[in-house]
Parts: C-alpha cells; structure tokens; sequence
C-alpha cells in the first residue's frame, strides 16, 4: 500500500467514495494494465488491478506451429515401376523431411506402407513397412528397402491401399495380396492422424478391390485419419474427393518426384489445427470466447478472453496469479501468466492527521510505513471493582488490513462522519464497525455497508 501523507487535504478535495459514480472512476482507473507479447502468444504476461467480481477483457493471438502437434504422419507409397525415379527421389529426400517433421512437432510418429496392384507375381494391394514409431532410423530403413516395380496395367490397388493402412479390419479378408497389420494409427483423439499417398495412377476396378470411394472414406472419417495426396501426372480424381472428404489437400508431384520433400510438408501445412485454451486458475475465473478455434496450420487463433477475480473477502489487497496453457492436440504451444492485484477498499492509503490531537481511546494511522493504528489509553484511576479499574484502556488493537486498507481519514470521508472524528481520530466502534469483513458505517443506531453499490 502506498501511504500519502495529507489527511486536511484528502478530506477536502476526496468526494464520498461510497457512490457508484466514485466507484466507476476507481474501476476504470486500476483496470489498466500491462501485457507483454511474444511471437507465438499475445499477450503472454496480462497483469491488472481490479476488484472482487470485477472483469478484464484480454484480445488474445495464437499462433499455430506451422505443423500440428501429436503428429501420426503415415506415407502410403506408389511401388509400381512407374514411381522408380519417385522413390528414389524419396529416399534421398526422407532424412530432411523427418528432421523438418520432428522441428516442427516433437515426438510425432512416423509409419511407411506400400500399394501395388492385384493379378501379377509378387503384387499386392497393401504392404507394411514400419508401423507408427519414434525412431527415424527404422523409418529411414523401410523407406530404403523398398524398391518399386511391376503394376503392368494403368490402374493400380489405391482404395485397398489406403483402407488397409487405415484399418487392417477393411482389407479383403480372401485375399493373398496384403499385410496383416496397419499404419498403427492410435486412437487418441488429441493426435493429428495423417495419410499421406503418393500416386501416378487411377484407381483400380478389378475385381479383386474390394474397396471403393464409400467404403475407403468411411475408413478414413471413422478412424480420424486425414488424407493428403501427392499427385503425378496420369493419376485420376479419386485422391481429390478423399481429401476434400477428410479435410485434407492434394499437392502435384513432379514426373519424377523430386519435389516430393516439400510436397509433404506443404500438405502437412495445410492441415487444419485447433487450440484449446486450458485455464489453471484458482483465486480467477478465466474464460475464452470462443472456447476453442480451429484455423489452417501456421495461421493466428483469435480469442476473447475474460479475467474475473472471485468474489471472495479474503483476496483484497493480495496478488493472484494464475496461467494459461493453450492446447494443439493437448501439447502446449504457448503459457500466458495472468497476475491480478486485487484492490483494497482503499488501495492508495493516506495517513491521519487529527485536527487537533489523538484522543483516548480513538484511533488514527499516523506514522508512514506504519500497519498499526495508534490510540491513547486513558490514565488509570481507582478500582471499582475485582478485576476492574476506572480509566483502563479497552485492550483493541486494529490494523490496516483490517480497514481493508482504509485509514481513519478516509473510512470517514466513506461512511459520512461528523466533524469529532476529524478532530481526535476514529472511535472504537467505528473502527469495529469498518473492520468486519464486509466494512459497515454506523448509520441510525445501526449498521449499513460502506459500499452499497458494491
């Protein structure tokens, strides 16, 4: 609390504080604030002073990682002969594109599967190659191992392909032509679940498919996985409508693949992305407007946010502070600190000084620095009784937290006192009265609060 020495002039030019008026002014007043900003979060640092129940309004930016967080990245390869040059192209490209991935979302998973086509020796609609994992070398290896050929006509086995490394539960169950396991894409629903396929080819009609674009994109929407195609030339529309069903992209490879590193990653940009605000907060109650946003990878999430301090006595004249994690795919991408000073009743106090002195058994704050009010216990005199003695003082102690951070000067320019107690400092019973925990003025042989419009 800052002590400002002048009681003649605060009761002089002070208005009654007890209005709404007054009170309004205070408010707008001590509702400034400070907010520091950085390059992801703004504000990162909200600092106010406001009331009990009073509310803060906070414009707040997000912005997203440029790819999502909890990443499940699975690439579903063209392995026909076509795709060649392609693949090594992605062999030569695959260490930059786990180390870009992995810069942007930490910990994401990485799976790698294979589709060729039915009716040949060694075709196969679906082939797994390293389930979803951490480890990049493992990843790197699949990628390396696999060495394209055959697929003799012009349609090759993607709906099979695709569903299969969704859910190994969509795969022809009579057929020879396909692994036993999925990419491995887990069924946490704070993860961003990717299937990326590259292909040069339209999409087969064989017989021997047992998936087509209803089955596939029920496959995809069920299990949360989102589809991104590479496209090369020759291939057809089918990768479009996935896409567009999933919330995905479609990005144009080169003939020969060479711009596949950043065909990846494009599409992984492209996603969409949602923050979730999540408040830990005890002594505030923080909320967002929206409660969540969804926006393209990379872009700013907006917010409305509202900062209210609890209606709680025993906060005033306390900092409070809490923090604001905010959430892509449940992995923070930004902590705001929120730190609220709650005002006193008086948040500036002002010291006393009694018009003509300090009477006994009044009570005034006069020193600076001071927390303890000061009084005049009368002289004693002679005993009246057992125990009891004439002139012996009251045994009160009051402080300035217990005046909410009012002195004896301005507790009366609130409650409208008359002129004694400017003359000798407040009595006993006004400092009781002010002191509960909510401050009351003594008004016609009763009690009213101080702050009525409070």
């Amino acid at each position: 609390m800052n002590l400002i020495f002048s009681f003649k002039i605060f009761a002089s030019l002070l208005g009654l504080v007890g209005t709404s008026a007054r009170l309004a002014g205070r408010v707008a007043h001590n509702a400034q604030h400070v907010a520091t900003r950085d390059l992801k979060l703004s504000p990162i640092l909200f600092e106010a002073t406001l009331f009990l129940g009073e509310t803060a309004s906070v414009s707040k930016r997000v912005t997203t990682p440029a790819i999502p967080q909890n990443l499940e990245f699975c690439l579903l390869s063209d392995a026909t002969g076509s795709f060649i040059d392609d693949q090594a192209n992605l062999r030569a490209a695959a260490s930059g594109i786990a180390k870009r991935i992995t810069a942007a979302s930490p910990g994401a998973l990485f799976g790698y599967a294979a589709f060729k086509d039915t009716g040949r020796k060694d075709d196969f609609v679906y082939s797994l190659r390293q389930t979803l994992t951490t480890d990049i070398k493992a990843w790197l290896t699949a990628i390396n191992d696999l060495r394209p050929y055959g697929g003799g006509d012009t349609q090759d086995a993607q709906w099979d392909g695709i569903a299969c490394a969704v859910d190994i539960k969509e795969c022809p169950t009579d057929s020879e032509y396909y692994s036993d396991e999925d990419c491995g894409f887990t069924s946490s629903d704070t993860s961003r679940k990717v299937l990326v396929v590259t292909t040069d080819a339209p999409f087969s009609k064989d017989k021997d498919i047992q998936n087509n674009l209803e089955s596939t994109t029920a496959a995809l929407v069920d299990n949360g996985v989102v589809l991104i195609g590479l496209k090369a030339k020759g291939a057809g529309k089918e990768l479009d409508y996935l896409a567009k069903a999933t919330g995905g992209s479609i990005i144009p490879l080169s003939p020969d693949g060479r711009n596949v590193a950043d065909a990846i990653l494009m599409g992984l940009a492209r996603l969409p992305t949602t923050v979730v605000p999540d408040p830990h907060c005890d002594d505030l109650i923080v909320t967002f407007d929206p409660s969540s946003v969804t926006v393209i990878s990379g872009k700013i999430a907006n917010f409305g946010e509202s900062i209210e301090v609890k209606d709680d006595p025993s906060l005033r004249g306390t900092v409070v502070t809490c923090t604001v994690d905010f959430l892509n795919n449940d992995v923070s991408i930004g902590t705001q600190t929120i730190s609220i000073t709650v005002n006193d009743w008086c948040p500036t106090t002002v010291l006393d000084s009694p018009t003509e002195r300090l009477g006994v058994n009044r009570w005034a704050l006069l020193n600076e620095g001071d927390t303890d009010f000061e009084t005049v216990e009368p002289k004693k005199g002679f005993d009246v009784g057992p125990g009891k003695a004439f002139g012996v003082g009251p045994g009160k102690e009051f402080t300035i937290a217990g005046t909410h951070g009012c002195s004896c000067a301005q507790i009366i320019e609130i409650c409208g006192y008359g002129k004694g107690h400017l003359k000798f400092g407040c009595s006993i019973s006004v400092m009781e009265a002010f002191s509960m925990e909510t401050p009351m003025c003594e008004e016609g042989g009763g009690l009213v609060p101080a702050f009525p419009d409070v």
